[in-house]
This record gives C-alpha cells, sequence and structure tokens, in this order.
C-alpha cells in the first residue's frame, strides 16, 4: 500500500510529460483518480482471480473532488465571444450553445438540414 500512495503522490507532483512549461510537472487532481481508479479495477481483478488476496490499494487516500464554483460572462465579454465567433464562422454554433446549453459533444453532433436551410435534425 505504501509502494502505491508513493507512486500517486508522485504522479500529482511530477506526472505529466506533455505540456510541463505551460501547465506545470503534476497531475491533476482528477486524473489523479482517474489513475487510481484504473488501478484499482485490475486489482480487484487479481483479487478475484485469487492471484493476491486483498486489493491493497483500498488503504490509499485519493485527492478529493474539488468543485469550481461556476464563472459566468457578462454581457461586455458575451458580446466580445459572440463577435470573434462570427468572424471565424462559427456564430450560429456559439449562439445555439450560449441559448441552450448543449454540450459540445451534442452541438457538434448536430446537422444542418440542406434541404430547408435554417432546420437542424
Amino acid at each position: 500500500m505504501n509502494d502505491l500512495q508513493q507512486l500517486f503522490s508522485r504522479v500529482r507532483k511530477e506526472g505529466r510529460t506533455l505540456h510541463k512549461k505551460s501547465r506545470g510537472g503534476g497531475l491533476s487532481d482528477n486524473m489523479a483518480r482517474n489513475c487510481h481508479s484504473l488501478c484499482h479495477r485490475a486489482l480487484e481483478k487479481a483479487v478475484a482471480e485469487r492471484l493476491i488476496v486483498k486489493n491493497p490499494i483500498e488503504e490509499c487516500k485519493v485527492p478529493p473532488i474539488r468543485r469550481k464554483e461556476m464563472q459566468l460572462l457578462i454581457r461586455e465579454e458575451l458580446q466580445r465571444l459572440l463577435i470573434q465567433a462570427g468572424d471565424e464562422g462559427y456564430y450560429e454554433a456559439f449562439l445555439l450553445e450560449l441559448a441552450t446549453g448543449l454540450r459540445v459533444g451534442e452541438l457538434m453532433a448536430l446537422q444542418w438540414n440542406k434541404a430547408h436551410p435554417g432546420h437542424l435534425r
């Protein structure tokens, strides 16, 4: 267990291999939790197959989930965003997202109906 705890501590402090200069050397708490989850599932399989008696990761501490307060754009920031989106040909997509609250994946899955311009399918 101690080895695993040290691994997760090291990952959080110096686990990043890409973008070290701009984002720092450590991984986010969320990524550390993902690593923990992956190891947990693998070790649970080892327990199920009787390769080990107990899952050693059970005693490891994982970083807590920290919720950040949502930051809303003010009217002037929204206007600048839509102007920039319009300049780059994405005005309708951004306006639709802002008006409906669609997630990015949902928004990107939409297709324009060529038979009836202005309609989505």
